[in-house]
């Protein structure tokens, strides 16, 4: 039997990360094991540790805290050296064999730097992409700490391999909320749709980019569904900035959200008129979609995107022109930029028979084989 941890620092993790838990959870051969942290585990973000027990009563859960208020570079910095503490004791409870992490967060570095250094053998989705904010760096160290990939694009799997990953090593190509999306009824409403999150290239424009946003939207005299952001440094600002445009006469079109569960978010992803705003879920799920986006500023610089999605900078201005563009578009012809149905199982599948690794090593074609750490 084959332990695998699947470690989540916050709701898009698990919102991406599910079908391939339910496809280890069901495998005879592999037992699942979770680690929670990040915001995963912190009230305000709506406890989605409780939903993941919940979804999966028979996984053993490690509950770990490692993030510090302040919502700054300093404190998003410090957060990093906590989950490795944290991650450390939780695999030294959970004893696994394979350590599952995805995508870019500051927490998930901590997570593989800790899974690394203590010999387990590291299997890193979404990897070979590029992002416009703090979280690109902290994306390819997580890929040069990883001994397996799931890249989630042709393109990400290219990168990979021209940065010296071993081609024999890329178990799959595809993101595993394909096969979420598989099965969202689309249902087009009036709604608009919006998160906006800080970009830590510059979160000290936080607060002005989401007023522009905000005052944008107000322009479009639609119902719209807000979730919170996230909680990279310059949140707090966007926090304030939220609450006092919310709370000025006439705005009861604007609906505050904490989360989204379960596939509740992807449903709401497949129902709205438009998306606006600067999550990496408007990038990558609306494609399978063919939801209309409205991207905002420069966080999601250098992603790969569909059609579907136009940029606009973060000005009233610019944002609201290319929101009524959309609109006016409507819907879009869904693509599979980002996968196909199906690389959850293929990816589980691939987990049980996988050599396992501990010592990183980088594919010949970059030269005399290096081992890390020697």
């Amino acid at each position: 039997m084959r332990k695998v941890t699947v470690a989540l620092v916050d709701r898009a993790n698990y919102g991406r990360l599910k079908p391939l838990m339910q496809q280890i959870d069901a495998h005879p051969r592999l037992q699942l094991s979770i680690l929670a942290t990040g915001s995963l585990v912190l009230d305000r973000f709506g406890s989605v540790a409780d939903l993941v027990g919940r979804d999966f009563p028979k996984a053993s859960m490690a509950r770990r805290w490692c993030s510090l208020e302040g919502s700054t570079l300093a404190t998003q910095a410090a957060s990093i050296g906590l989950a490795i503490n944290a991650t450390v004791s939780a695999l030294a409870e959970l004893r696994p064999d394979l350590v599952v992490v995805i995508g870019d967060r500051h927490e998930t570095l901590g997570v593989a730097i800790a899974a690394a250094q203590t010999h387990r053998t590291l299997l890193h989705l979404q990897g070979g992409e590029y992002s416009g904010s703090l979280d690109n760096s902290a994306r390819w160290a997580i890929t040069k700490l990883a001994h397996y990939h799931v890249p989630a694009t042709e393109q990400a799997q290219s990168e990979l391999i021209d940065s010296g990953e071993h081609p024999e090593h890329i178990l799959a190509t595809g993101c595993p909320s394909a096969d979420v999306l598989a099965g969202v009824r689309v249902r087009r409403s009036d709604r608009v749709l919006s998160i906006f999150h800080p970009d830590t290239a510059q979160p000290f424009s936080a607060a002005r980019h989401v007023r522009e946003m905000l005052t944008a939207l107000l322009t479009l005299n639609r119902e719209v569904d807000l979730l919170w952001p996230n909680i990279d440094a310059g949140s707090g600002a966007v926090h304030k900035e939220i609450r006092r445009f919310r709370d000025a006469p006439g705005r009861r079109w604007l609906h505050l959200h904490t989360n989204f569960q379960g596939e509740e978010f992807y449903a709401h992803l497949g129902c709205c008129a438009l998306a606006v705003g600067n999550s990496s879920s408007f990038v990558r799920d609306t494609a399978a979609l063919g939801t209309p986006v409205c991207l905002v500023g420069r966080r999601q610089q250098g992603r790969e995107r569909g059609q579907n999605v136009r940029f606009a900078h973060p000005t009233a201005r610019s944002i609201e022109r290319i929101c009524r563009l959309q609109l006016e578009h409507g819907p879009y012809t869904p693509s599979y930029l980002y996968g196909h149905p199906g690389v959850s199982r293929q990816v589980a599948e691939r987990i049980e028979t996988l050599k396992p690794l501990s010592l990183k090593t980088y594919a010949p074609a970059r030269g005399e084989l290096e081992v890390a750490g020697g």
